[in-house]
Order: C-alpha cells, then structure tokens, then sequence
C-alpha cells in the first residue's frame, strides 16, 4: 500500500516578508513553506531589493509579489487585497460554517 504525504498548509497563502537573498531567514522559511504545500505571496522593500528578489520569488512560484514598505500610505492594503484576490481559500474569519 502506498503511503501518501498530506501538506498541512496545503490550500493556505503563506505571505512572507524580509527576504533580501538566498541567505536570508525569510527565504528559508519560504521555502519551507512552499515544501508543505502553502502557496506564497512575497514582498520586496523597493526597488533595489526587488532585483535580488524577484529570482527568488520566481523560483518559488509565488503568486503575489509586490513592494511592501510599511511607511508608504496603502502599501500594505494593497498587498492584503492582491493576497485575498489570488488566494484559494478564504481566512478563517472570513469562511462560512
């Protein structure tokens, strides 16, 4: 009988933040992330940080990335709004029972 592996984060949107390169924390906790079944939405500081992340992002399959700097007015709703836009399932607080 073969054994089959369950994703516990599987149909979940995983949104991370502060990756600046392979070596960073965040990048490892995407990946980790990824490997159990999350999809990712990833975000970059600006402009410079975008070239080094936008690799990273592609790699991973990420299905949002977009800048996120929490001191620009509306950043960070717009980042909400792209995840819930993409997202295959709907937050806990927001599912019916």
């Amino acid at each position: 009988m073969k054994k089959t592996r369950t994703l516990p984060l599987a149909g979940q949107t995983a949104l991370v933040v502060g990756i600046a390169n392979e070596y960073s924390i965040a990048y490892g906790c995407a990946k980790a992330f990824k490997e159990l079944g999350a999809e990712l939405a990833i975000t970059y500081l600006n402009e410079k940080a975008k070239s080094f992340v936008e690799a990273l992002a592609r790699e991973l399959e990420a299905k949002v990335f977009m800048p996120l700097d929490v001191q620009i007015p509306g950043q960070m709703e717009a980042v909400f709004a792209s995840v819930r836009k993409t997202s295959t399932r709907l937050p806990l607080h927001r599912r019916r029972i």
